[in-house]
């Protein structure tokens, strides 16, 4: 095609170029003649440029035939099935359910996360497999039988790593009666959630293992010659303390225990509870039998429900009457006239009082 324009091309450069020469020759022979002629001349250079024109079309185009565009067909052709000897679909069927064995093998052990429970567990454990066979062997005979009641055991004369992780996880303790100055046995419970001492008859020397037990969410110690609280003011998981029957007049430590939300401190030395106001979770509050001059603190206690201030010598309850939040109210044992309780009843009208 390409040779067949280049071909035309020249044909019609040489016919131009003589249509010209001849023109010349007539104009400069016979110039009348040649303009009487033009007309001619015109007509003729008009035939000539359509034959042109004819010849540049390529007389093969006329035969070609046009091409059918299909349709792109979306559903794939099915591949050839390759027939496979028997031994070899065994083969691949086993290394297929290798791969995918081991594809679930490997998912599985990325999946697999051991709980914070688990590791601790096994910490602990490794660890009393060491060392804590002489450190209980070590103990007063008295702690021993404490630690086996905690676990339902008798007296754990030749303990197995299993009594020993046991012991490691007591989660609630009660001691009844003086064990030992010694307390340092504690120190190894570090999963201990509840602690009820009764019966504390002298002050241990060293109380400050109870400052390690800061896991601790509930404290009893009723009856007791303690009169320093400062070891429990870091026990901030405590949500009940109930110190009863002691001798303690300074409880400016409880006011760092901001998630107490019951507290008794019945039958003890107490006359100023200005550390209480910071206590704002606080929802029971008992002082019976203490020397309570000051109520204005109690004002701070927005989520306090429960109250009782029997037995404290409070010269005047005037101020209670702004504590709306109270549903219940004991003043027994005060001396109250009966004005003053006629108008706190009159005022509280959805607490319930005891007086």
């Amino acid at each position: 095609m390409r040779n067949y324009k280049d071909q035309v091309g020249c044909a019609s450069f040489v016919g131009v170029l003589g249509i010209i020469f001849f023109a010349v020759i007539m104009l400069l022979k016979e110039p009348v003649s040649f303009f009487e002629g033009l007309s001619n001349v015109l007509t003729l250079l008009v035939v000539f440029f359509i034959i042109i024109g004819l010849a540049i079309i390529d007389p093969t185009s006329f035969f070609k035939k046009k091409k059918v565009i299909k349709p792109k067909d979306e559903t794939p052709s099915p591949r050839p099935i390759k027939k496979t000897s028997v031994e070899h679909k065994t083969s691949n069927t086993n290394y297929s359910n290798k791969t995918i064995a081991s594809q679930n093998s490997t998912t599985a052990n990325r999946s697999f996360v051991e709980s914070p429970e688990a590791v601790r567990k096994k910490r602990v454990f490794y660890k009393y497999d060491e060392v804590d066979i002489d450190w209980y062997n070590s103990l007063e005979e008295e702690w021993k039988v404490i630690l086996s009641q905690a676990i339902n055991k008798d007296k754990l004369a030749a303990p197995n790593k299993n009594d020993l992780l046991s012991v490691s996880n007591i989660k609630k303790l009660s001691i009844v009666s003086r064990v030992t100055e010694d307390l340092s046995p504690l120190m190894r419970l570090s999963e201990l959630e509840e602690l009820t001492w009764i019966g504390w008859e002298s002050y241990p020397s060293n109380i400050h293992p109870l400052k390690k037990l800061t896991g601790l969410k509930r404290l009893s110690l009723i009856q007791t010659q303690l009169n320093d609280l400062n070891p429990i003011s870091d026990l901030i998981e405590l949500n009940f303390l109930r110190i009863e029957l002691s001798k303690i007049s300074d409880i400016k430590p409880i006011g760092n225990l901001i998630n107490l939300n019951r507290l008794i401190l019945d039958d003890n030395n107490i006359e100023d509870i200005e550390t209480l106001k910071s206590l704002s979770r606080l929802e029971s509050l008992s002082l019976k039998n203490n020397n309570i001059n000051i109520l204005q603190p109690l004002l701070s206690l927005k989520q306090l429900r429960s109250l009782d201030l029997a037995h404290c010598n409070i010269p005047d309850i005037s101020i209670l009457k702004n504590m709306s939040s109270l549903r219940y109210l004991k003043l027994r044992g005060n001396n109250l006239s009966q004005i003053q309780k006629q108008d706190l009843k009159e005022t509280l009208i959805s607490c319930k009082i005891v007086f």
